[in-house]
Order: C-alpha cells, then sequence, then structure tokens
C-alpha cells in the first residue's frame, strides 16, 4: 500500500515539475502514472524549458536594432547606449519650456532654427548643433560659399 502511496506522489511531482518547465501538468502526471514518474522526469528534464523559452521570446519582442551600430537595445530606449543615435526625429524631440521654433530643409537635412539664431540638427543619428546658419551652411556643404 504505501508503495503505491508514494508512486503517486511522485506522479504529482512529476506533473509539478511539468508545469514548472512550461508543459501541461495533467498529461505529464497520467503519463508517469502509465510508464514511470522516475522515467517521466528524466524525459522532462531533458527537453528544453518551455516557460525559459517563452520568457527569452518576450524580452527579443522588447528590443531593437541599432541603425547606426546594429547593438540590440530595449524598443523603449530613445538614444542608443553604445554609439548615441537618436532614434527620435527633430520634430518630436522636447524643446525648452516656452521656446519658440522654426523648422526647415536645407540641402535634405531637416533642421531646427531657434529665434537666437542657434540651428539644430540630426544627421545620421548624431545630434549637431550650430551658433548661425553659416555654420550650418558650411558643415552641410562644404563646398558652397
Amino acid at each position: 500500500m504505501e508503495f503505491i502511496a508514494l508512486y503517486f506522489l511522485l506522479a504529482i511531482a512529476v506533473g509539478m515539475l511539468a508545469q514548472k518547465r512550461g508543459r501541461n501538468s495533467a498529461q505529464w502526471f497520467f503519463i508517469s502514472i502509465l510508464v514511470s514518474p522516475l522515467i517521466s522526469a528524466i524525459f522532462i528534464l531533458v527537453q528544453p524549458d518551455l516557460a525559459e523559452v517563452a520568457r527569452s521570446r518576450q524580452n527579443e519582442a522588447d528590443l531593437k536594432k541599432c541603425p547606426q551600430c546594429a547593438e540590440t537595445i530595449r524598443k523603449e530606449a530613445v538614444v542608443c547606449r553604445y554609439c548615441g543615435y537618436n532614434f527620435m526625429s527633430i520634430e518630436q524631440r522636447p524643446l525648452p519650456t516656452g521656446a519658440r521654433h522654426d523648422t526647415r530643409t536645407y540641402r535634405g537635412v531637416i533642421y531646427v532654427m531657434y529665434p537666437d539664431g542657434r540651428i539644430a540638427a540630426t544627421i545620421a543619428g548624431r545630434d549637431y548643433n550650430w551658433n548661425d546658419f553659416d555654420e550650418f551652411k558650411a558643415f552641410v556643404d562644404p563646398q558652397a560659399k
């Protein structure tokens, strides 16, 4: 009688182990009763942990690849921690409170001109700032005079 109780308890333990590793506990409970709790436990331990696979897939879904350095970073990140690439476009970036600006384009580069004459732009994922339009123009188009 004790053997049957021990066999039943081991079958329950196999079901709990199966559930912990992302498998159907009831199915593995019945398999362990039909075959053997020891053999069933070995089969569960040899198979990949489905719970861990699901967690890693969730982590991968929360990541994105930086277009500049190809490192993976969190999806919520605005700036790449490896190369400094800024994922926000110049229009989306927060401005100082009360600051007015004018967004324009020069030679395909979108830039922001502030009332004091400063210019800010993002080129190839990097933020640049210039004191006036002439500095910006010389940077973007060195051939222009």
